[in-house]
């Protein structure tokens, strides 16, 4: 049901039906990157039980975006550990349920298709306390940078972590036939912010890259990135220049 991936020190990727969420523990505190879907606290509860951890060690939960096979199983993660919950402020109004979250397929062949089950994978809402911004900073793991990476929705984000050369990109891009491409361009809502933002991560210092849905490439991550980035048509910069980074507590 469940495959647990070591990453690095510390660092896990839980991937359950196919939706992946990352565990980041330090010094008996845990931080989640996505709640993934309505199965995955179950697994989230098993990976802590299997180290020695509780539910109540988790102390942020991080969103990437909000698409429902990232934040389904985020009511329930919510109320077994009492996490703080971040998300940018352009998604967070579709998790906590202030706006009715969108189809997120984007062709209308898929849109149609995929219309009639979309109550199955509706997540349940869930509060938002820390409302990101680009530059946000969380102290773990000597600090998770917060950078907006839109695109694949608008208010999608990346989580770098610079003193271990990793970064979390969620579905800002992906593998297709095992090479790593932009994102799906079925689920996208702006492909040319998508390929702002790719240009963007290629300028940080980083050896891995952790997508949600494929396993991490864990060596030589960054010229991966800029290969694929010069044989794209002219990809524009972003309008995001990195803000004053602040702490989230």
């Amino acid at each position: 049901m469940a495959h647990i991936l070591k990453i690095a020190p510390g660092i896990y990727q839980l991937s359950a039906l196919g939706a992946g969420v990352f565990a980041l523990i330090e010094g008996g505190q845990v931080v989640m990157i996505d709640a993934g879907l309505r199965i995955t606290p179950r697994v989230v509860a098993d990976f802590l039980d299997d180290n020695h951890l509780d539910n109540e060690d988790i102390s942020h939960i991080l969103i990437t975006h909000h698409h429902p096979d990232h934040v389904s199983g985020l009511a329930r993660l919510q109320t077994v550990t009492r996490a703080l919950v971040g998300a940018h402020v352009e998604d967070a109004p579709y998790i906590i349920g202030q706006k009715k979250a969108p189809n997120p397929a984007q062709n209308a062949v898929v849109k149609g298709m995929f219309t009639p089950f979309t109550p199955f994978f509706r997540a349940r809402p869930a509060p938002v306390d820390l409302l990101f911004q680009d530059g946000a900073l969380i102290d773990f793991m000597g600090g998770i940078e917060v950078v907006h990476t839109p695109g694949h929705t608008a208010g999608s984000l990346s989580y770098y972590l610079p003193q271990k050369g990793i970064v979390f990109v969620g579905d800002a891009m992906q593998r297709s036939w095992g090479k790593l491409s932009t994102p799906s361009g079925m689920f996208t809502e702006s492909m040319e912010q998508a390929k702002a933002s790719m240009l963007r991560l290629s300028r940080l210092d980083f050896d891995t890259l952790c997508l949600s849905h494929f396993p991490p490439t864990r060596t030589r991550a960054k010229k991966e990135l800029l290969h694929l980035l010069e044989t794209m048509e002219d990809p524009k910069p972003s309008p995001w220049p990195l803000r004053k980074r602040k702490v989230a507590s």
